[in-house]
Formats: C-alpha cells, structure tokens, sequence
C-alpha cells in the first residue's frame, strides 16, 4: 500500500472530549485539547510527538480544551483566544499565542485562519468560539466548525446586528458539526426544555448542518467528515445518510480511531 502523505486521526469527537491530529510524516497539528495528551495522542503520531507543529484550540470548554495546558508544558506552540487563554491558566506561557479572527497564522507547513463562532457558557452567556480554515500544502484548505448553532458571523449594519454566511473557496475536507437531531430532542422527555433550548442555540442540528452544506461551495471538496455527534440525541447513521443524499459528498461521522487520507496532490491554495 502507498504510504499515506496527509492523514486526518481522530482521537475523541463529542461532549467527553474533542481532539483530531491532521499529519503528514513529518510535522503534525493537533485541534483541540478535550483528551490527554496520553498514549493514545503519541501512538497516533508514531510516537514521534516532536513533530507537533501547534495545537489549536475552538475555545475554553473542557472537552475542547481540558488538557490544552498539557502542551504548553511540554513547549509546544498553542494558538488560542484570549479568553480561552484566560480561562485555561494558559496566561505568561512563553509557546502560547493569542489568536484573533480574520488573521492568518503560520506553524510548520500549516497556515491558519481562526474566524468567529456563536457559542454559549451553560448559563446563557456569550462564550467566545473559533473555527478554522487550514492550509497546507499536501492537502489543501481544511474548514474545521464546532460548537455553533449556525456557520455565520455577526455583522453591525445601519439595520442593526446581522448575521452574514460564511464560505470558504477551495476547501478539500470539510469538518462539521453535526451535534444532534431534531426529531430525537424534541421528543425526548429525558431532557428539560431549557436544557434543549441551550442545546439548540449552541450546537448545529441535522437540519442546519444540511443547511449549510447544501449553501456552500462544495466543488472542490472530497469529503465531509462530522464532528460532535451526540451519543443520545443522533443516530449516526441517519446524519451520514441524509448528509450524502444532500450533497452527493462522500460523508463519515467522527469516532475515536478513525482514520482519513487527506492527501491533495496540486491543491488548489
């Protein structure tokens, strides 16, 4: 078998703990800290942990950024937020740098664009959230979404506060969040109302995650992987189908283990 260039491993999708390594033989970068950096982290990197290039985190919830300090320690670079950075006692660590959205950052090979993402604390209030756009050269552009109801950033106009789309060209592997089903929350008795109503402005339903796939440019893209799958509140099964039958994309859900060829060869930048 050809030796894989770029591979995408995910580590942990969900509410117990978010991490995915995007590598190549040479240099990885690690999105979100939600696990360990343990043996699991270092066997998926060929035990070859020096070749972390950065860790990038959404923002400062626990299962995207528990273990966040973890490679701090150990010296590698963290791209994170302010508030992220603030709330995760990342603060005077000489490796971690503050990210702002709309600027692209280089680490490695790896170029990365954080823009904003509506999130919120489990009180109600506004919690400061990224996406990414990546790039590298053995794979192309990288579009990595979590924790938001809705892939679209707030605007102030003469009108008042909108929200504009977002739409990257050129993206090859798409990450999306597709945290639950309509139709299994909102029959569930198991959940009080406010907490579904916390869930729907936080999360991406199946129903806006094809929203949004069926709105952006998917010309270039090879797949659709999605990420914080609810383990109640979705069948799997079902996103991956419906996600599919959308787009004419080829579609995974995310699981611990799994592993996608990500390899680009002349990517489009």
């Amino acid at each position: 078998m050809p030796t894989l260039m770029m591979t995408l491993t995910v580590i942990g999708s969900g509410s117990s703990g978010n991490c995915y390594l995007l590598q190549d033989s040479k240099e990885a970068l690690v999105i979100e800290a939600g696990l360990p950096l343990d043996k699991t982290v270092k066997a998926a990197l060929g035990w070859d942990i020096g070749k972390i290039a950065a860790l990038v985190v959404s923002h400062k919830h626990d299962d995207h950024a528990k273990f966040a300090w973890q490679y701090a320690e150990a010296g590698f670079t963290v791209l994170a937020s302010k508030d992220t950075i603030d709330n995760c006692h990342l603060q005077g660590i000489r490796c971690v740098r503050e990210i702002r959205g709309g600027t692209w950052y280089r680490v490695g090979g790896f170029k990365v664009l954080p823009f904003p993402l509506r999130h919120f604390d489990t009180d109600g209030t506004p919690c400061p959230n990224l996406g990414f756009l990546i790039h590298h050269p053995e794979c192309g552009r990288v579009c990595f979404f979590t924790d938001c109801e809705s892939f679209t950033h707030e605007t102030m106009t003469d009108d008042g506060l909108r929200f504009i789309p977002y739409d990257f060209p050129n993206v090859s592997h798409w990450l999306m969040e597709c945290n639950y089903d309509d139709a299994i929350i909102n029959r569930s008795r198991r959940i009080p109302d406010f907490v579904k109503d916390r869930i729907k402005h936080s999360h991406m339903s199946l129903r806006n995650t094809i929203k949004v796939a069926r709105r952006v440019d998917l010309s270039q893209a090879r797949e659709i992987l999605l990420i914080h799958v609810s383990d109640g509140n979705a069948d799997d099964r079902k996103l991956v189908r419906e996600i599919r039958a959308a787009t004419g994309k080829r579609c995974y859900a995310a699981h611990a283990g799994l592993k996608l060829d990500f390899t680009i060869i002349n990517p489009a930048q």
